[in-house]
């Protein structure tokens, strides 16, 4: 990668557990839930095996996420639910150092094998006139 290229990691991932599954309360204790931590074990591993963690990863740069999600069924989902659990997942797996970097994002619904697809750039917000944006 030359000096002036920015970094994007792109990585397929299975579908993530809701939000509303990843903690549970145990004995008056709220503790991750057995599906969340297979989900974040798992995640770690296809992370690892793709060689996008730790120094290989994004590292604390800021970064613009694009998430398409492909639900494994037509019932209605709110991808918020899951967006939480596959962020805090690439972060354990040491693909950022923490979701906070995240400075733009964009969630997707596609039609297809049950999955995620995560694409993972740079942001580039130099010269970005964020009134127009929000204004016209």
């Amino acid at each position: 990668m030359k000096d002036d290229e920015k970094k994007t990691i792109i990585i397929e991932l299975p579908y993530p557990v809701s939000g509303n599954r990843y903690w549970r309360k145990v004995g008056g204790r709220v503790v991750l839930s057995a599906a969340a931590k297979k989900y974040r074990s798992i995640v770690k591993s296809i992370a690892m095996c793709n060689g996008i963690t730790g120094a290989n990863g994004m590292g604390a740069r800021r970064v613009k996420v694009t998430r398409v999600f492909y639900q494994p069924d037509k019932r209605v989902r709110d991808m918020g639910n899951h967006t939480k659990v596959l962020d805090d997942a690439l972060t354990l797996a040491g693909v950022w150092n923490d979701d906070g970097q995240i400075d733009d994002e964009r969630n997707l619904r596609g039609i297809g094998p049950s999955r995620v697809i995560v694409r993972i750039e740079e942001a580039d917000n130099k010269g970005l006139d964020l009134d127009k944006l929000i204004y016209g």
